[in-house]
């Protein structure tokens, strides 16, 4: 009976606790168009980095009351790419709640060259990996 227990325990999906306020903050997005408002929330403990997807549950006076919904980790970015969140296009039209790597190339006002992509289900609450080939990110330093 012990090792029937045992064995069934290697099957249990393990719940890990996510505590993004012991982690600093490095800025963050809205995601446009969403109801109930979500963010995303760039973080990191020094030695990972995480994007963090928020959900807003109410308000105190003119600050929003955000619940945790999921965290993606950000693997290593090579130097001539970056991480674009609530900035892509997907199939030719905004879609804000796409995250992408993506080569950074500050003459050109799109980026096409995605390394890595995922979407920020809210239905479901997590990310989801996606294919790279009908993503475009927008340079917002373009023309600076």
């Amino acid at each position: 009976m012990k090792y029937l227990c045992l064995s069934l325990l290697a099957f249990i999906p393990h719940v890990v606790a996510f505590d993004a306020s012991a982690m600093k903050s490095a800025g963050g997005a809205l995601i446009d168009s969403t109801e109930p408002v979500h963010s995303f929330e760039y973080v990191s403990n020094g030695n990972a980095n995480f994007l963090v997807l928020n959900k807003e549950i109410g308000r105190k006076g003119n600050s929003a009351i955000w619940k945790y919904v999921d965290h993606l980790p950000i693997p290593d970015i090579d130097l001539d790419y970056s991480l674009y969140y609530a900035m892509c296009n997907l199939n030719g039209t905004f879609e804000p709640r796409v995250v992408a790597i993506a080569k950074l190339e500050m003459d050109k006002e799109i980026n096409r060259e995605v390394k890595e992509a995922w979407f920020a289900n809210l239905e479901l609450g997590k990310y989801q990996k996606i294919d790279t080939s009908n993503i475009e990110c927008i340079n917002e330093g373009y023309g600076l």
